[in-house]
């Protein structure tokens, strides 16, 4: 009798709690069209109508409490008010360990945050846990100090950018050149 090998298990970090986009509706696509070769399977912090359908598919879901006041932070409403980016950066800790946990209880092998606050969690998240983490760039982010910091935290923390356009490429270019983990799709 022949062993079947186990599927490897790549992780979706979706904090779940705004609007559902264009980034959303890709990654449903890309875990149905995964769901043959690798085990998907999704962490999350708030449901919503898209996660239901992720359940209805036989996807495995990994609910983690993360606080209201840091998933409804959007990143064009970030202030620098101490208090504030105290507060945040205290929830961002607390988020980090929670996603480590799943990862290593669910035996993750990479790790794909959905959205910008998930990749702020997933890149030291997966450093921890020795999972790679590979991210989809859909924002075309520009030159405010809260997007150069969005692009310099994911050159250093994702094994692999995928931009979806040549346009959101370019903004990842250092000195002329375009990285090598980052390609287009």
């Amino acid at each position: 009798v022949l062993k079947s090998k186990p599927r490897p298990a790549i992780g979706f970090l979706w904090h779940g709690d705004r609007n559902i986009g264009g980034g959303e509706h890709a990654t449903w696509l890309l875990v149905r069209s995964l769901q043959r070769d690798y085990r998907p399977v999704l962490i999350y912090a708030r449901h919503n109508h898209l996660i239901a359908d992720y359940a209805a598919s036989g996807v495995e879901l990994v609910n983690i409490p993360l606080d209201p006041r840091l998933t409804g932070v959007y990143r064009d409403a970030v202030r620098f008010n101490l208090r504030r980016l105290v507060l945040l950066v205290w929830f961002y800790l607390k988020a980090i360990p929670q996603v480590v946990r799943a990862v290593r209880q669910c035996q993750i092998q990479i790790l794909h945050p959905v959205d910008n606050l998930s990749k702020l969690i997933a890149g030291v998240a997966g450093c921890i846990a020795g999972v790679k983490v590979g991210a989809h760039c859909h924002d075309d982010l520009g030159s405010t100090f809260i997007e150069r910091m969005l692009r310099v935290y994911q050159l250093v923390f994702m094994h692999r950018i995928i931009a979806g356009s040549q346009t959101i490429a370019r903004r990842f270019t250092i000195l002329g050149r375009l990285p090598r983990k980052v390609a287009t799709i």
